[in-house]
């Protein structure tokens, strides 16, 4: 410790900077860490989680799709072994309505089967969850509150149990609004796939769509396999799985039943990012232990003559290489504590720019990425890997020092093979950065030509609230469609509103789609295209460029002549290389299919930026009125619209929640978040990366200009120009840099072309980003050596003479 401090002292810049590199570098693979162990390893908060597994139905075109009643209960009733349970859930929207002392609200429910949560261990606070019982037709209709709601709602009353609460249910399900009995309370840490929970209800219908082989109401099927059994247990009897799901006749019909692990399934999407960003934060912790190694092998080589003395005197090359080692543990110790704070710091960071999406889905959101005893094992290995490694180098070194007499040991000793060691190791170094600063020049690069793309609809100033009309109160689609127009009329009146329309689903979603082909061409293949609703201000509120014909007008109420407006794509798609105005087209299958009369062509929109414009139909709230609608809302600048809205829509109907807002331009970048992501934290550990590559080129330019200075002064004294040094040493750093640079390269393209078919819109480095990257590695690298090479254009010729 003393000769540590003693040493600190001394070169207080060195050994600090050593402190401060390790432990940036290993907060940032802390945090990486952290973040992976919280959505991918810790296990799921239900009982026994590493039983649980997902059943998934896959159709000929290899995709998944829903499951009706009928599939379900082949399974649920009596599961085959190795199954225990089987259960499902399904998400939904319900709407709380008024009640004395409490406005109307938007809730998130989950519809669960009878097995719900005894498959899944789950348990409430008060009172209890669903029985049999309550599935029975004509039964009470249940509900268990989420803890939250209870407590925010209702004032954590547990008198609320056995009262009741009026609710409207989804559409689908057929069931009336009105009353529901709270008969529990869930636990305050139950976690049910999504960070809100507000409501918990039994899985029933009373349109017949759980007992109809052609609807598919049911979205997550779950299930448990037995102790001693394992998820490959279960994949072997998947085929006996797809035998008993096709007994019920459903359609699609499907091909397969995939049997995986619970976890996996709900975080597969987010795997590949999250692994990307653990590789990047391994590289950088990498580069600073090469960083480490290069400068405990600098003191070794300045203390050389020490050493020989000491092994001189009898010190063994074991007691001299565990002394380093014990000096340089003070230094990685000293920079590992450091590493906590700063992670703790880093993980906020992190943290304030992962996509929420993300950490919804997370049990315990954001409160779930902490350094656990996991991460702190794996910072002991690292940190005692770094220190043996350094350890038995010099163990290796000092022995080299034995093998003879003194007085030549205490001489400078440098071989050529240590000097092509120390030239390898900057390589590597210089190599690892080159890797993460292409990657974060390729994301960065990616990320910016994505936000430059023209979604089709207009972004500033424009936000937009959902209205889930009630099923009971307005069943009647001519009163529902009458019923928006009124909600849109109360808007337009707010001051600060300059224009207000509505639409079923706004650009942002991808699902709701239909079946469209020109009805006088029935040889043509039907096309797959978006179906929506829209008022006739929609066009102007959401900027879409009208391309030919009219868009919906006033006149297009329910008692005329269907028509639809189409998007350039879809017109391109039907009739190429004619008009689309005046045609007649199919919407829909051969089954509750509507003709209609196309009126006009608007512009294309993208439902993100990496997606091809989408071929999306056009038709009139009043002629197709749907089950709900978005009020897309443009105001002026600076007008706070929030609340009037809000007002507005309770004037129409005090029953109405309002859901949102939503600023438009928050889920256009919301489509990027993922890659906003992933370049910031690239970029973050790509400057630490400079920073450390930089040092470890300086340092080796340093030792070249220190180590050649004799012939240096020769080549000064016979009269070499400044032009023919900076030659001599350049050879060196090309030797040392552009090896770097094709290694760097084609360890990047691993990275990103592994990661690019898992992770939308990421695309692997092109030939410009390249350049770029390889340019940035060569412009720093280049400024750590000239530094270093000025010392070698001051040197004296008078060097030659000492």
């Amino acid at each position: 410790m003393r000769l540590w401090l003693r040493r600190l002292r001394a070169r207080p810049a060195g050994i600090g900077f050593l402190v401060l590199s390790l432990s940036a570098s290993l907060a940032g693979g802390l945090a990486a860490l952290s973040l992976n162990t919280a959505v991918l390893w810790r296990a799921l908060p239900f009982e026994g989680a590493e039983s649980l597994v997902s059943l998934e139905l896959r159709t000929d075109e290899n995709r998944t799709r829903w499951w009706s009643g009928p599939e379900f209960a082949s399974l649920a009733e009596a599961p085959p072994p190795p199954f225990v349970a089987v259960a499902a859930y399904t998400a939904a929207d319900f709407n709380a309505l008024s009640e004395p002392g409490r406005p109307p609200e938007a809730l998130l429910g989950t519809m669960v089967s009878p097995d719900f949560f005894r498959t899944l261990g789950v348990g409430v606070r008060l009172g209890r969850g669903p029985t049999p019982g309550d599935y029975s037709p004509g039964s009470p209709r249940v509900v268990v509150l989420g803890h939250e709601l209870w407590q925010r709602r209702y004032g954590a009353d547990p008198s609320i149990l056995g009262r009741a609460i009026r609710l409207a249910a989804p559409t689908r399900l057929g069931e009336p609004d009105g009353d529901y009995l709270v008969v529990g309370v869930l636990r305050a840490d139950t976690w049910l796939f999504w960070k809100r929970t507000d409501l918990v209800l039994p899985l029933r219908a009373a349109n017949g769509a759980l007992s109809d082989p052609h609807r598919h109401p049911i979205e997550h099927v779950i299930a448990r396999v037995a102790p001693g059994a394992t998820t490959a247990t279960g994949r072997l009897r998947a085929s006996e799985l797809l035998a008993r799901v096709l007994t019920a006749g459903s359609t699609p019909r499907v091909t397969g039943v995939v049997v995986a692990d619970l976890k996996s399934t709900l975080f597969r999407d987010l795997r590949p990012q999250l692994l990307l960003v653990l590789a990047i934060a391994v590289l950088v912790l990498a580069l600073a232990g090469i960083n480490v190694v290069i400068g405990a092998s600098a003191q070794a080589l300045e203390g050389q003559r020490d050493t020989a003395i000491r092994v001189a005197l009898g010190a063994s090359p074991g007691r001299v290489a565990l002394d380093t080692a014990r000096q340089l543990a003070l230094t990685v110790a000293a920079a590992g504590m450091a590493s906590l704070a700063l992670a703790v710091w880093f993980i906020g960071v992190v943290v304030s720019f992962v996509p929420e999406a993300w950490l919804a889905r997370v049990p315990g959101a954001a409160r779930a990425v902490y350094i656990d005893a996991s991460a702190v094992g794996v910072l002991v290995i690292v940190t005692a890997g770094i220190v043996g490694a350094v350890g038995l180098w010099t163990y290796a070194t000092v022995r080299r020092l034995t093998t003879g007499p003194l007085l030549a040991s205490i001489q400078p000793i440098d071989t050529p093979r240590r000097q092509r060691w120390r030239a390898a190791l900057v390589c590597i170094e210089m190599a690892v950065c080159a890797t993460t600063v292409t990657v974060a020049t390729a994301l960065l690069s990616q990320l910016w030509h994505l936000r430059t793309v023209d979604v089709g609809v207009r972004a500033d100033h424009t936000v937009a609230v959902w209205i889930n009309a009630s099923p009971t109160t307005y069943a009647d689609p001519v009163r529902r469609a009458a019923y928006f127009e009124r909600l849109l009329d109360e808007s337009r009146r707010i001051p600060g509103v300059e224009s207000a329309a509505g639409i079923d689903l706004p650009f942002y979603f991808d699902w709701q789609s239909t079946t469209v082909r020109p009805d006088t061409d029935r040889s043509h293949a039907p096309v797959t295209a978006l179906d929506r609703a829209a008022t006739v201000d929609y066009r102007d509120a959401a900027g879409l460029a009208l391309v030919d014909g009219r868009w919906i007008d006033p006149r297009d109420d329910a008692g005329a002549p269907a028509v639809a407006v189409v998007s350039r794509s879809l017109a391109d798609a039907l009739w190429p290389n004619a008009t689309a105005v005046g045609r007649m087209m199919q919407v829909g299958g051969d089954t509750g299919r509507a003709i209609v009369t196309v009126v006009g062509v608007v512009s294309d929109t993208r439902t993100a930026p990496q997606s091809r414009p989408s071929l999306t139909v056009y038709r009139p709230v009043a002629q197709a009125p749907p089950p709900w609608l978005y009020l897309v809302v443009r105001t002026t600048p600076g007008a706070n619209v929030v609340r009037p809205l809000t007002d507005a829509v309770w004037r129409t109907d005090p029953d109405q929640p309002v859901d949102g807002p939503w600023a438009v331009r928050t889920w256009i970048d919301d489509r990027t978040a993922y890659l906003s992501f992933l370049a910031t934290f690239a970029a973050l550990l790509a400057a630490l990366g400079v920073v450390l590559a930089a040092a470890g080129l300086y340092g080796l330019t340093t030792w070249w200009v220190e180590s050649s200075s004799r012939e240096l002064s020769i080549r000064r004294a016979v009269g070499a120009s400044h032009a023919s040094i900076l030659a001599w040493y350049t050879k060196r750093w090309v030797g040392v840099v552009a090896p770097a640079l094709i290694a760097g390269a084609a360890l990047q393209a691993v990275l990103l072309r592994t990661a690019t078919p898992a992770i939308e819109g990421l695309q692997p480095a092109s030939l410009g980003q390249l350049v770029v990257g390889a340019a940035i590695v060569a412009l720093y690298a280049g400024a750590a050596s000239g530094i270093a090479l000025g010392r070698a254009l001051r040197v004296d010729v008078q060097g030659l003479i000492r």
